[in-house]
Order: structure tokens, then C-alpha cells, then sequence
């Protein structure tokens, strides 16, 4: 890219090194098929659920994307955080009980409830929700997930756990 050009893209020159990580960003996501962290590969997700959103599914549709989309995924990622604790990860961990007689409601009384200072408190599990389960549950329903910066977003941490 000529200076010239790179100077009318991105004027403030201490800028620049962020346009560069921006541009490399999106060029490693098109040849890694899109997916961000925690999420399945976009032909995958278009198998299992078409262009239909989360809102929009009954509730067959909507446990064949959990059961094929999310739980796949949801256990792995448990599975790579902690393999003796998540071995056996089912809808249980998530949904809490319940799940085993149809209830699916969230968020659900079972995971532990979430204290604002459990980032402090926790960081690597708060890091990997964020990073991981967030991005594939957001990505799984078709809506956002919460940006702290803006205030917005529908996936967020009190989507699943309880507000202490």
C-alpha cells in the first residue's frame, strides 16, 4: 500500500501499527474461514441451523443446534480448560438439573451465581467465558455478545448465570 493512500486511511501516524494489526486481524479470519474463538467453522453452522436466528427456532430446532453445534464445542473447550473437572460435561452443567427432564430455561439457578468482581476474582475461568464460551454462544444464537465498552450486546455473562 503507497503512503499516500495508507496516510488518507489512517491519518494519525501513531496509528498506524493498529490499522496493520487490524488489517492482519481480518486476513488471518478469512483464511481461517471467519471463526473467532469458541465458535464453529461457518460451513458448520450453516448445516445445522440454516439462516434461521435463535428467536426465530422452535424448540426442536433449537436442541438440534445445541446438540450438534454448541455441546460439541462447549465440551471440547471445557475439556481443554480443565479435562478432569469437564470430562463428562453435559447439558447438566449449564442448564443445571433440570436439562434432564426437558428444562432449559437460563439463566439457571446452577451455575454459580456472577459477582461483578469475579474477574478479580477468577481470572482465568472469567477469561475463558469471555474469550470462549461467550463468542460460541453469541455466534450459536445469532445475536451479539456484551461489549463492556458500549453497553451492548444480548450474550452476556448473566445470560446463564444467575446475578448475585
Amino acid at each position: 500500500m503507497q503512503h499516500s493512500t495508507l496516510r488518507t486511511i489512517c491519518p494519525d501516524r501513531a496509528m498506524v501499527p493498529i490499522f496493520w494489526f487490524v488489517i492482519g486481524v481480518f486476513a488471518s479470519c478469512s483464511t481461517s474461514g471467519g471463526s473467532r474463538a469458541g465458535e464453529p467453522h461457518a460451513s458448520e453452522q450453516r448445516q445445522t441451523r440454516g439462516d434461521k436466528r435463535w428467536d426465530d427456532m422452535s424448540h426442536e430446532e433449537r436442541m438440534e443446534v445445541m446438540k450438534a453445534e454448541v455441546m460439541p464445542r462447549a465440551k471440547e473447550l471445557f475439556a481443554a480448560l480443565d479435562p478432569a473437572e469437564y470430562a463428562d460435561a453435559d447439558c447438566t452443567l449449564c442448564h443445571g438439573a433440570g436439562a434432564k427432564e426437558g428444562k432449559f430455561a437460563m439463566p439457571s439457578s446452577e451455575p454459580p451465581s456472577f459477582k461483578m468482581t469475579m474477574f478479580e476474582d477468577k481470572p482465568e475461568i472469567s477469561a475463558f467465558m469471555k474469550d470462549k464460551l461467550v463468542p460460541l454462544l453469541a455466534h450459536a444464537t445469532g445475536k451479539q455478545p456484551f461489549d463492556p465498552a458500549t453497553g451492548e450486546g444480548d450474550v452476556k455473562c448473566v445470560s446463564c448465570h444467575p446475578m448475585e
